[in-house]
Formats: C-alpha cells, structure tokens, sequence
C-alpha cells in the first residue's frame, strides 16, 4: 500500500509540472480504483478516467484526461483491449 502511495504522488506531481492533459498508465496493477483516487492522482476533480483491470492485475490500463479538454464520445472494452474516442 505504501508503495503504491509514492507511485500515485509521483505521477501526480508529473501531472502537474507537465500540465498534462491526457494520461495513460499500463500495467497498474490494480483491480479497483476509485474516483477518489483519480482525484488524487490528477490533482483535483476536473478528470474523466477508465479502467481496464485487465486479467489479475495483468495488461491493465487506467486513461485519465482533463474534462476541459476533452470529451469522451465513446468506449469499448474487451480483454486487455481499450479503444475510446476523444474530442477536444
């Protein structure tokens, strides 16, 4: 758990010196994450998230974006494979 706190802060504070607008992290290893978490890791509410857990942990994908950039239109979902459709 703690392990996974310094990773969350770590892309967090990428977040915000970057001032990325569109995320992808693979291989997340987590099974469930919360709007809360999305929150922490981005930084504030202002983020649109999916996740894929993938199978046990294995090929999972968590997307975050910035809600005042994009939109997402649509999504699908099979396996380890995620496809979504953004507009700016």
């Amino acid at each position: 758990r703690y392990e996974g706190c310094i990773k969350s802060r770590y892309v967090n504070n990428i977040i915000a010196y970057k001032g990325e607008e569109f995320v992808c992290l693979q291989e997340t290893k987590l099974k469930v994450i919360t709007e809360e978490k999305c929150f922490f890791v981005w930084g504030n509410n202002r983020v649109g998230w999916l996740h894929n857990e993938g199978v046990n942990g294995c090929g999972s994908l968590l997307s975050m974006w910035n809600l005042d950039s994009f939109d997402l239109q649509c999504n699908k979902q099979s396996g380890n494979y995620e496809c979504g459709y953004y507009v700016m």
